[in-house]
């Protein structure tokens, strides 16, 4: 019998939320395009009570502010995972109606961009379904947003504990 090398299924119900809600997509699709419609209005009601208004010159700046807002929501914030589950020696990370599951003996290096809000970003030796690199945005451990998140200098030790069993 061949060995299967896809691993086993995961009980999702067991494991600990480590980043996300189930409101991420929302936060990082609708709320951005509300903020932008209402911009949108705010500059064409303020154009329209002008004597000579320049519609056009409205319609391009509005084009660009949209272009140059997608260019930064999409490195910024639409690449980030919707949710991350911590199984112990695994992550298993969702996007969408997607999902990928990270061992951490496949993580070369965790990445930690202090914010706020704080970022981690996982580098992996094999690359997953997400790509080679991993991000999101671990649930808040304290109430001060300069604070360092507990829950990534816990995935860092334990990346780096796993570094060292591989050396050995």
């Amino acid at each position: 019998m061949p060995d299967n090398p896809l691993p086993p299924p995961v009980n999702i119900d067991s494991l600990k939320r480590i980043s996300g809600t189930r409101h991420m997509p929302l936060l990082k699709y609708a709320l951005p395009a509300v903020m932008y419609a209402a911009v949108c209005a705010w500059m064409l009601s303020d154009e329209s009570k002008k004597p000579h208004p320049d519609y056009q010159t409205l319609a391009i700046t509005l084009v660009i502010l949209g272009v140059i807002l997608a260019v930064v929501l999409k490195r910024r914030i639409w690449g980030l995972a919707d949710e991350v589950l911590d199984g112990g020696d695994y992550l298993v990370f969702r996007r969408d109606k997607r999902e990928a599951r990270v061992e951490l003996a496949n993580v070369s290096e965790v990445s930690v961009d202090s914010g706020p809000p704080t970022k981690l970003t996982l580098q992996l030796r094999l690359p997953s379904e997400f790509g080679a690199k991993v991000s999101f945005l671990p649930n808040p451990t304290s109430r001060n947003p300069l604070a360092t998140s507990s829950i990534a200098e816990d995935l860092v030790r334990r990346v780096q504990q796993m570094d060292e069993r591989r050396v050995r």
